[in-house]
């Protein structure tokens, strides 16, 4: 996820998101990425994260598994218009 942070302010920035979540995708705790994706996105608040974009797709795929208290965690600390959509 350290690339994912260091490469938020480039142009290839959502082709690089699309490699990383198909990477994390992969991991036996792959939820383990959403809180610091949501901390990613809190952090950035004026970058195009895609509509939605790949990492919301990926934080999505955990619905119901915990995603959503961590949602409303990242809303209550820092909502942004990426995370309140």
């Amino acid at each position: 996820l350290e690339l994912l942070k260091n490469s938020v302010l480039s142009e290839d920035f959502v082709d690089i998101a699309y490699e990383i979540t198909e990477e994390i995708e992969g991991y036996e705790e792959a939820i383990d990425a959403v809180d610091p994706i949501l901390l990613l996105i809190e952090q950035n608040p004026n970058i195009d994260f895609g509509s939605p974009g790949p990492l919301v797709h990926f934080v999505e795929q955990f619905f119901g598994k915990g995603y959503e208290q961590k949602l409303v965690q990242s809303i209550q600390r820092c909502p942004t218009s990426h995370t309140v959509w």
